[in-house]
């Protein structure tokens, strides 16, 4: 097929110098995908008839990266940026469901293409002799179909991870499977019991990330479940209508996934998958955020914000109202009280209290526990509005505190925030919804 795409400078270099020295060299699979779908390629992978030890001698003057020769792949450091390059190879057999026993080194892009896990990712391309597209990839791609090159259920007893994989391109490329590949599929979905739990989370955050998994995460919810038993009592459709409603970011689409179950189960379920600290520390936050009410007045604003980080309040406001389905009016006056309070010249933030531990120290305050609660307390009362962030009436009030025993008293709280969903009946929800959801405290209302 002659099809002509403009590629990178560094590409071509690569080409041409591996041709220079006699060998065959084409740009190969997802970056072909990405081209012919009219988006702009993230990584640049190439194949060769050049042998691992060929590709060297040709790149003997950069920087190479050689990890993966076993396999065929040597990486070249061009302006600092890897280029992987592979021989081309057909595999040995897949004892573990996930790698080749041994892979053997031809010289024959056909059969490279060959060993391919779908025809969107068997393709390749050269800038002067075009696509070459041996399994009708562009079809496919054009038909928005996802199809095994070769049987389905052979590639995927090969390589189980395939099947997510399978699952991640229809999410992320809006396709679908094919009824032969469909069914391999949920045929042997219990095989990726055997795939590493780091891969299985690597797929499964790409593909809730994709503009709208939810056609997927519906039509294949067998295997999201066989993975993730934790959710097999979860109202799918409400939580894939949460999935829909969020935007395309990894934190937000797990946390709108595990909105229906306890932050503690969700989070052994995030360790299982060994996901990254932060994200589950974020995900987790937001869980136990859920039956926290959005305020829209700007003193509640401020008084969520004293527990809770500018980012992940963000976050919250997006589940809140993708979860209780808030007109986009009423999320949009969340939004725009956050933005807000966060310019507000009020205080909510301890830096930005005009006293500090040293201040009450000379005020006679003794060291210990008790500074940190006053200036706690200091702070709470200037977000409520209750005192201005002003230094001598602060530290008026320290002085007040100072000699009252603890824990100091609460700030009295508020009616509930008109935000807050209520039940047809009117009375308040109950603490054993059947959704077992964790029940978190209204957010602090304080009276002037």
């Amino acid at each position: 097929m002659t099809l002509t795409f403009s590629i990178p400078d560094t590409v071509c270099a690569i080409i041409q110098r591996l041709e220079s020295h006699g060998y065959e060299a084409y740009a190969v699979g997802g970056c072909v995908r990405d081209m012919l779908c009219g988006r702009t390629p993230h990584d640049w992978d190439l194949c060769t008839s050049a042998l691992p030890q060929e590709i060297c001698t040709c790149f003997s003057d950069r920087p190479l990266i050689t990890a993966g020769e076993k396999h065929g792949t040597i990486a070249v450091l061009w302006d600092s940026v890897p280029y992987e390059i592979t021989t081309y190879r057909i595999d040995g057999t897949y004892a573990d469901g996930r790698h080749p026993e041994q892979v053997y080194f031809v010289r024959s892009l056909r059969e490279d293409l060959r060993r391919r896990d779908f025809t969107i990712n068997a393709m390749a391309y050269h800038p002067q002799h075009g696509l070459v597209d041996l399994y009708h990839g562009a079809a496919d791609l054009q038909q928005k179909i996802i199809r095994c090159v070769g049987k389905p259920e052979q590639r995927f007893r090969e390589d189980a991870l395939r099947i997510l994989r399978g699952l991640r391109f229809a999410a992320v490329y809006a396709m679908q499977l094919d009824p032969e590949t469909a069914r391999a599929s949920h045929l042997l979905a219990p095989t990726l019991r055997q795939i590493s739990v780091e891969r299985i989370a690597s797929e499964c955050c790409k593909l809730l990330a994709a503009p709208d998994p939810t056609v997927i995460l519906r039509a294949f919810s067998d295997v999201w479940m066989l993975l993730f038993p934790e959710l097999e009592s979860v109202p799918w459709e409400q939580a894939l209508s949460r999935i829909k409603a969020v935007p395309a970011e990894c934190v937000l689409r797990w946390a709108a996934c595990l909105y229906d179950i306890p932050s503690k189960t969700a989070r052994n379920m995030l360790l299982r998958l060994h996901m990254e600290r932060k994200q589950i520390q974020e995900i987790t936050a937001l869980l136990q955020l859920r039956n926290t009410p959005i305020p829209e007045m700007a003193r509640d604003m401020r008084c969520l914000l004293l527990t809770t980080k500018p980012s992940l309040l963000q976050k919250h406001i997006l589940l809140w109202a993708a979860d209780q389905h808030i007109p986009k009016a009423q999320s949009q006056r969340a939004k725009q009280c956050l933005t807000e309070t966060l310019a507000s010249p009020i205080c909510f933030r301890l830096k930005d209290l005009a006293v500090n531990g040293a201040d009450l120290l000379e005020i006679g305050i003794k060291k210990g526990p008790r500074i940190g609660v006053i200036l706690h307390t200091l702070l709470q009362m200037t977000a409520a509005e209750i005192l201005p962030n002003q230094r001598e009436l602060l530290l008026q009030e320290a002085k007040v505190l100072s000699v009252k025993p603890l824990p100091l008293p609460e700030v009295q709280p508020l009616q509930a925030h008109p935000l807050r969903p209520i039940p047809p009946d009117g009375q308040a929800p109950d603490s054993n919804d059947s959704d077992n959801r964790d029940r978190t405290p209204e957010i602090p209302h304080h009276s002037s």
